[in-house]
């Protein structure tokens, strides 16, 4: 990324907005909590949600939305930009690490007729919500399908949980997943 770049800079209420415009495309009909904070030294957004997508698909979606990276290497963050076209993060560009001895290189997308934007939201956390309703589903699965006691949930079952995005898998589907 060239230093002569000017961008504008997003606050974590602007990056909170970004956020909450894709995941009401991405994940129509589930809702989603988009909290925003404020510390000393920067800030950063909180996405939950009950059921539905998977951490793992909500994750990637908001994750290009932080406005920082960190090489432990060397105990050092770096400053993300992100391109965004039409709200949405199409490519990012940052200085990376390496200059300094780190690892993370020096990255520029350089994407054609997206605007180029510095999020100040250094963090972007994601935690998924099992209902009632989807635990006992899947303790009555586990019960049936492996022959499991009613009661003695194997150590396994939180990690199918995790799999199954409840909106259109089934927890065949899921069970079929984490067996790979």
């Amino acid at each position: 990324m060239s230093t002569d770049v000017r961008h504008r800079y997003l606050d974590v209420t602007e990056t909170a907005k970004l956020i909450r415009s894709a995941l009401r495309a991405d994940f129509q009909g589930c809702k989603f909590s988009v909290r925003c904070d404020r510390y000393a030294d920067g800030s950063s957004v909180h996405v939950s949600w009950t059921d539905g997508p998977t951490e793992r698909d909500v994750s990637s979606l908001v994750k290009p939305y932080e406005g920082s990276d960190f090489d432990g290497s060397i105990d050092m963050a770096t400053d993300l930009s992100v391109y965004l076209r039409d709200g949405r993060v199409v490519g990012y560009a940052t200085q990376g690490t390496e200059r300094s001895m780190g690892t993370i290189p020096a990255h520029d997308d350089a994407v054609v007729d997206a605007e180029l934007v510095r999020p100040l939201c250094s963090h972007v956390s994601c935690s998924r919500r099992i209902s009632p309703t989807v635990d006992a589903a899947a303790a009555a699965f586990i019960e049936q399908r492996m022959s499991v006691p009613e009661g003695d949930r194997p150590h396994w079952a939180w990690r199918l949980l995790s799999q199954w995005d409840s909106r259109h898998d089934t927890l065949d589907d899921a069970f079929e997943r984490m067996a790979r």
